[in-house]
């Protein structure tokens, strides 16, 4: 299968509570999300925000993150406070270049504590079968 470029973007609204999930793009099954990109912007300077790969079956709006679920960390320490649009990097991307999560599921980002301030990520990548590789 060729790859098809995707691009999705997700905010994460003002005062929802700490540790809960809210949708950025969904992984169809037997496919996986190669994200070549991951910027943000937004969010206030105190606050830390993350992105998790939520399984197949769960409510893709204000869910839980929680391990016990399968809830996996997936991109972390993005630090709120950013003022110009989607101009910052999560340090996972910049390190490890491309990031992959297999389906099916879905990308949420979520915060540590109640956001104060909305906070935005756009994710651009492909979606391939499951497994292929990317070269």
């Amino acid at each position: 299968m060729a790859h098809r470029l995707i691009t999705a973007q997700g905010t994460l609204p003002v005062g929802s509570d700490a540790y809960k999930g809210f949708f950025v793009v969904g992984v169809p099954d037997d496919k996986q999300f190669n994200c070549v990109t991951a910027s943000y912007s937004g969010g206030d300077s105190n606050e830390i925000y993350s992105l998790a790969i939520l399984p197949a079956g769960y409510a893709i709006n204000d869910t839980d993150i929680d391990a016990t679920i399968g809830v996996i960390q997936w991109m972390e320490q993005a630090k709120g406070g950013q003022v110009a649009p989607l101009q910052a990097m999560f340090p996972r991307i910049v390190q490890t270049g491309v990031c992959v999560a297999p389906g099916p599921c879905s990308i949420v980002v979520y915060s540590n504590t109640s956001p104060a301030a909305v906070f935005t990520v756009a994710l651009t990548g492909t979606i391939s079968d499951l497994g292929e590789s990317l070269v």
